[in-house]
């Protein structure tokens, strides 16, 4: 959605997806991970069932939003939707969950990986093809 700064809103863009639950390990996960003991039960009692639908947006340099989908817990790839201004699929992808992708410029998405076996992030830039 584009918002003017007065807050008004100037366009929605909206996409269809399929909702991605919060399993019951990662909810206990999430719980264990805080400390607090009023914070737990309120994390209890309020996390919600579903993922939300994206995790990250970019904006590339030709009108585009590059979207990452939720993934469920086990998946290991996460699905990136590309999205023209009329809300239209245009290219979708997947990546390797260690990768976050920050630019898409020029016909190059540049992001950063950082290798599961070293845990060495290493910056890295893919040429992007839309003909296929």
């Amino acid at each position: 959605m584009r918002t003017a700064i007065d807050g008004a809103s100037n366009e929605a863009i909206e996409v269809s997806h399929i909702p991605v639950s919060i399993s019951k390990a990662e909810r206990d996960k999430i719980i264990q991970e805080e400390e607090e003991r009023a914070f737990k039960r309120m994390l209890r009692d309020r996390l919600p069932e579903m993922k939300p639908a994206f995790v990250r947006i970019v904006p590339d340099d030709e009108g585009r939003l590059w979207i990452a989908l939720s993934r469920a817990e086990k998946v290991t790839t996460v699905e990136w939707l590309v999205v023209d201004s009329t809300g239209t699929v245009v290219a979708r992808t997947e990546l390797p969950e260690y990768v976050r992708l920050y630019a898409v410029r020029e016909g190059r998405a540049y992001g950063r990986l950082t290798s599961p076996e070293t845990d060495v992030p290493m910056v890295v830039a893919w040429a992007i093809d839309f003909s296929e």
